[in-house]
């Protein structure tokens, strides 16, 4: 934007998208940096379980999965504890 023109509310968001999408062009929509995001956690989600669809849970049950079988890593905790303090578990 120029020095001149005001700023209007969803600028920011649609900047920020125009950067996502890598096309100054792109023509936002509300919800589309939401449905980005949500798509890409659950394209994490399903590479840490191996699960082609992401369902509530499935990163929970991994994590158990992996914690009762012995077959885990420290980025497996870390990971876990980082869930936790997104959701404001206590400990």
């Amino acid at each position: 934007k120029n020095d001149d023109e005001e700023y209007v509310f969803g600028d920011i968001t649609k900047s920020i998208a125009k950067k996502v999408a890598g096309d100054d062009e792109y023509d936002y929509e509300v919800g589309d940096l939401s449905r980005w995001i949500d798509s890409r956690v659950k394209e994490k989600a399903n590479e840490f379980t191996g699960n082609d669809l992401y369902q509530f849970g499935d990163v929970t049950k991994e994590i158990t999965r992996r914690l009762k079988s012995g077959d885990y890593k420290l980025e497996d905790i870390v990971f876990l504890c980082r869930i936790l303090v997104q959701f404001g578990a206590g400990l």
